[in-house]
């Protein structure tokens, strides 16, 4: 009985071993064969889950942190969900890094098997390369290129080619991408098409990419430009309205110091005082910010001065409409929270001011084509704003 001990303690272990081999691959299997949902659009802020979010890290905004510096802290310390959340609310952080962060964040949420988090960061991406008045051809076809390949590392095939598609069409036909660049991103997008099934699109890319790095080769039209927006001048001085603002990021800056010094384990742990400091004085910021606004919007002499109003106008609204659904990971200002519908509206109704002003101000231009053009850039950035759900009831179809 002795000898036959060992034995069957080993034939048990090697049994535990197995159960758990299986177990990790049905739950590898099962988190990549995920079936995801693309085609229905769902806002980024609708998809931020706040019980994942590091309070310490998303609060930086409010403690006068840039978006950028916000984003790199978050990404350095592991908090995905924080970085996304920022990438969501914010209407300052440039499409460029939104692009950049989201690409990123796909590879990270795809390592943590986080499934359907991973491939919507893909599609914002590839969404924004697509309607985005700012990246340039060569940086949006890029962008496109590894969002198909996110997309397509993920199992979802069809969603990977529509994008790797876009891709082919840039690559092939915008007169300002050179035509060494040309030739690289085709050879790069024949075994795309090639991974994905569709050999002819892989030889004929592959073929395009030839004839783009032969000597005749047609050069790039010079095509590259700032897109149109009208430029905002310094927002008026307000000295009551800067003391308000210094209060609430001292308040910031104590609440994530002790929050670092003393990460909570649950809400339980918070530093209940320094929140509720906090949301006081966001909330004692928010009357003299309305009055602010509206009494300057109303004096201000030409479009520039109204534009710098109304963009500093949807910054603080944003950081509003974060407080009221929790995007901060934690609650700040409850009165905010049963409020945000109005939030909602009254910053849309701001985003509606300000590419009102921008469509008048493009289509002045006294060359038709440059008028159109300009135009289109602004259709475009209000594309953004819209599908982003800064600006809820934009007609998407007009």
């Amino acid at each position: 009985m002795k000898r036959a001990l060992p034995l069957v303690l080993l034939a048990a272990a090697a049994l535990l071993f197995f159960i758990g081999a299986i177990a990790i691959g049905v739950n590898f299997f099962t988190a990549r064969g995920e079936s995801v949902d693309l085609t229905q659009w769902r806002a980024p802020l609708e998809q931020v889950d706040a019980t994942r979010i590091t309070a310490a890290n998303a609060l930086t905004p409010l403690a006068g942190i840039s978006d950028q510096q916000s984003v790199d802290t978050a990404l350095e310390q592991g908090d995905w969900e924080s970085a996304f959340a920022l990438v969501a609310y914010s209407p300052d952080f440039s499409d460029a890094n939104r692009i950049g962060t989201l690409q990123l964040l796909g590879i990270r949420y795809a390592g943590a098997q986080q499934t359907t988090k991973a491939a919507w960061c893909y599609q914002y991406a590839a969404t924004l390369a697509i309607i985005s008045p700012l990246p340039s051809d060569l940086t949006r076809t890029q962008a496109l290129l590894e969002a198909a390949a996110g997309l397509r590392a993920l199992g979802l095939q069809p969603a990977a080619r529509a994008v790797l598609d876009q891709a082919y069409l840039i690559a092939q036909y915008s007169p300002a991408v050179p035509h060494e660049s040309r030739a690289r991103l085709l050879a790069q997008i024949a075994p795309a098409y090639q991974n994905l099934g569709a050999s002819n699109l892989a030889s004929q890319a592959k073929q395009k990419s030839q004839e783009a790095s032969s000597p005749k080769a047609e050069e790039a039209v010079a095509v590259g430009r700032r897109p149109f927006r009208v430029l905002p001048t310094d927002l008026p001085d307000d000295a009551a309205l800067k003391d308000k603002t210094k209060a609430r990021v001292i308040a910031a800056r104590e609440l994530i110091d002790q929050l670092n010094l003393k990460p909570p384990k649950s809400a339980q742990d918070l530093p209940q005082d320094l929140v509720r400091t906090l949301g006081d004085k966001l909330y004692d910021e928010d009357g003299p910010r309305t009055s602010f606004y509206d009494a300057k919007y109303k004096v201000a002499p030409d479009a520039p001065a109204q534009v710098s109003i109304l963009r500093d106008k949807i910054h603080w609204l944003a950081f509003k409409l974060r407080a009221a659904r929790g995007g901060f990971g934690l609650a700040l200002v409850p009165e905010w929270e049963s409020d945000a519908k109005n939030i909602a509206k009254a910053l849309n109704d701001a985003h509606d001011e300000l590419f009102q002003i921008n469509e008048q101000q493009a289509g002045k231009s006294e060359k038709a084509a440059e008028a159109d053009q300009q135009l289109e850039e602004v259709l475009r950035a209000e594309l953004v704003a819209g599908r982003w759900g800064l600006y809820s009831s934009y007609d998407e179809s007009d």
